[in-house]
């Protein structure tokens, strides 16, 4: 047991089970630590198997006491080992800074199989472009989207209006009185749209007083 680590971060508050495992993650991640792309996903997981096993309030500890790390570093290794644990081998050429790029939660499946395929490279800018077209493409389609609900509204309201002239046509023209004064020249469709949209109103006052 190292005597140098006791004195930074107490295990003792630890139980004998939890304080064996804690030290012998600490171990392998002090080896791991040259950061080759190939080990950060066994350093990823060896950060959450840890961080289960400390509980809530001593993680943050262990990593200032043991590797000088903040956990928002430790963060970025968690977030490798989460996304790309079952890809080790296609992912352990790329660089570093790309592996976090690509394991950020910004970062969509779609733009990681692109790189995977290679159909962009495997940079921090070519990830950073594709990246950028992906999301104006959705500000399009939710632009586009937005357009199409406006005109189904509008589209909707108009066939309502519709409806509401045929059904006044529909009843003025039954009226033999209104016909004899259609054919006499007396009323046109629009004064008697005009009246009958009056007697509908008139007849939702009285309905709400009725």
């Amino acid at each position: 047991m190292r005597e140098d680590v006791e004195k930074t971060f107490d295990y003792d508050v630890l139980d004998p089970q939890t304080r064996a495992f804690v030290l012998q993650k600490t171990m392998e991640t002090h080896g791991l630590l040259k950061r080759t792309a190939e080990h950060i996903i066994q350093i990823g997981q060896n950060l959450l198997s840890i961080k289960a096993s400390l509980g809530h309030g001593h993680f943050e500890a262990w990593l200032q006491a043991e590797f000088a790390m903040s956990e928002r570093q430790a963060r970025r290794f968690i977030l490798v080992a989460e996304r790309f644990a079952d890809k080790t081998d296609i992912l352990s050429v790329f660089p570093i800074s790309v592996l976090y790029e690509l394991a950020s939660p910004s970062t969509s499946d779609s733009v990681i199989q692109q790189v995977e395929s290679k159909q962009v490279p495997a940079t921090l800018d070519a990830i950073k472009t594709a990246k950028e077209a992906e999301q104006q493409v959705r500000a399009e389609q939710a632009a586009l989207q937005e357009q199409l609900a406006r005109e189904r509204e509008a589209a909707t309201a108009q066939i309502h209006q519709l409806s509401l002239e045929l059904e006044y046509r529909g009843r003025w023209s039954c009226s033999p009185y209104n016909a004899r004064r259609w054919r006499s020249g007396r009323w046109s469709w629009k004064s008697g749209r005009r009246l009958w949209q009056r007697n509908r109103r008139k007849s939702s006052t009285l309905a709400r007083f009725a």
